[in-house]
């Protein structure tokens, strides 16, 4: 199954809410930079999640453009003490280098074996027949 790369931001924001985040999606067309995201209360964390249906390699293209998506949202967001997290998650591989780059600009990445593993251990019951068959197509 060819997933539409909405399928795919759908898939994430399902794998959070799974995971007890009230995510949500960005709407459809330009998204300003990120397609998902979620309020984590504890850690007052803003997480804005940039999602690439990518086969192949994410370039360092990608972690910029969401490095400067993070550092503006940071200066709407920092007189209320919210933090801003950027979180990449993609199907495809993330080199060295580019987890390297995002590390040392503060984002975090998944790349597609990390997330099919954490695909596995969702309870299917937390999220819906559409996406459950995304993922049973997928894994």
């Amino acid at each position: 199954m060819q997933l539409s790369s909405r399928q795919f931001e759908r898939l994430v924001r399902d794998f959070y809410k799974a995971e007890g985040y009230g995510a949500t999606l960005t709407r459809k067309g330009p998204d300003g930079g990120y397609d998902v995201r979620f309020y984590d209360t504890e850690s007052k964390t803003m997480h804005i999640i940039e999602c690439k249906r990518y086969s192949g390699y994410v370039n360092e293209e990608i972690i910029e453009k969401l490095d400067a998506v993070v550092r503006k949202k940071r200066d709407n967001y920092l007189r209320d003490g919210v933090r801003i997290q950027g979180i990449l998650v993609t199907i495809g591989t993330i080199s060295d280098e580019v987890s390297r780059i995002a590390r040392g600009r503060g984002i975090k990445v998944m790349d597609g074996q990390k997330l099919i593993s954490k695909l596995r251990r969702i309870d299917p019951e937390k999220i819906s027949n559409d996406i459950r068959h995304i993922i049973g197509c997928i894994l």
